[in-house]
């Protein structure tokens, strides 16, 4: 159960008796650091129901076509991707986007590729189904894709390759080399690339987000993403995919995914009239946004590096960072790190290892979406651990 303590702006929940300060989730909602759903999508929301809009979305003729008018109309002013009605599909968020595109992508003995460190849901997806194969990315040149890496990890099984971008969990933001190189080699190999943008308008110093499709050329994207972090509205579960086909290369799936979209979920009805707030209204938010999360992330970035036994590096984009665990402590693995930690300040983590296989290990991650005051008391917290754990 969330409660606000003193300890203000972080996920406060209890565990046994005991307050636990819980830094795992992405969500902006459970911290208080000034973030909050748009005022024009609430009314719209609100309107909606009092206007008696409440009956199964189906029941409403031409309501799915206003809601994709409006996401082709918001791909075309914020991302400047065009696309036709056919390649827009709604869903429940990109949880529900995963679950609808993946069945149809793998079958058993299949491989996913994925970075390491990559998005748990997908790594778990990958296993599910088939098999997760991981490539590297170099944390030394700030979490860069490894392309001969990348192309030693292809196989006759290989069937998609999906990268997070911006990355979660280390706030990587690929630039258009790499982005054209990583669609280059699927072209070679004839596989579909997934692409999660969910964090494409968090980016830092003036830097620019390329969304893959406007890349890729004549490779084939599925673009997966949701209003859930630009909008701050996690809970109300809408996102969508985008399909990229100059080459009608994967029509057959693209026809699968919209005839089967019904696993994705029905967005409830008086939230599509808050979702068409979102995709035709404007983004002055993110500016603001953006602006405090730089400020955080810088604080987290310098702190972190202060810390004996820790360092990290900066994120461009999105709002997690990734720290590392030096050689020299007393642990014998991330898990063992995190679950320290925990007993000792009360803190909970994500391990790294959660989120790769090789790379992800010995680090951990932060989402630094708490305010300044918050995030100077996690990280005392942190440095009189690694000070009396490190001697």
């Amino acid at each position: 159960m969330l409660r606000s303590t003193d300890y203000k702006g972080v996920n406060v929940v209890e565990e046994d008796g005991a307050e636990i300060f819980r830094l795992i989730s992405g969500d902006p909602n459970i911290y208080e650091g000034g973030w909050d759903t748009p005022r024009h999508m609430k009314d719209a929301v609100v309107k909606a129901i009092e206007d008696g809009y409440n009956m199964y979305p189906n029941r409403l003729e031409g309501l799915d076509t206003r809601l994709t008018e409006s996401i082709l109309s918001w791909e075309r002013r914020v991302n400047g991707v065009q696309y036709a009605p056919e390649e827009i599909i709604p869903t429940q968020g990109v949880a529900g986007a995963i679950r609808l595109a993946f069945p149809h992508i793998m079958e058993p003995g299949d491989e996913l590729l994925l970075t390491d460190p990559t998005y748990i849901p997908y790594k778990r997806i990958g296993n599910t189904l088939g098999k997760a194969t991981f490539f590297r990315t170099i944390e030394e040149e700030g979490w860069t894709p490894d392309i001969e890496d990348l192309r030693r990890k292809i196989t006759p099984k290989t069937k998609a390759l999906v990268i997070i971008h911006p990355q979660n969990p280390t706030g990587c933001l690929y630039d258009e080399k790499t982005l054209k190189a990583i669609a280059d080699v699927a072209g070679e190999h004839g596989f579909p690339l997934i692409s999660d943008e969910i964090y494409g308008l968090f980016t830092y110093e003036g830097a620019r987000f390329h969304p893959l499709a406007s890349v890729a050329g004549d490779v084939p994207v599925i673009t997966m993403n949701s209003i859930s972090k630009h909008y701050v509205a996690t809970g109300w579960r809408i996102g969508h995919i985008s399909i990229h086909d100059t080459g009608n290369m994967i029509g057959e799936l693209k026809e699968k995914l919209r005839a089967d979209r019904a696993v994705a979920g029905a967005i409830p009805t008086p939230l599509v009239y808050g979702a068409m707030a979102a995709y035709d209204g404007p983004t002055d938010h993110i500016r603001g946004m953006v602006e405090r999360l730089k400020e955080r992330r810088d604080l987290s970035h310098r702190r972190l590096n202060e810390i004996p036994g820790l360092s990290a590096t900066k994120p461009q984009a999105a709002f997690f960072i990734f720290p590392k665990v030096d050689d020299g402590g007393p642990w014998r693995d991330d898990l063992e790190f995190t679950r320290d930690l925990k007993a000792e300040t009360r803190l909970a983590v994500n391990p790294g290892s959660f989120y790769g296989e090789q790379y992800s290990v010995n680090h951990f991650r932060i989402p630094y979406l708490p305010g300044i005051d918050p995030l100077n008391r996690i990280f005392d917290k942190l440095e009189a651990f690694m000070k009396s754990r490190l001697g």
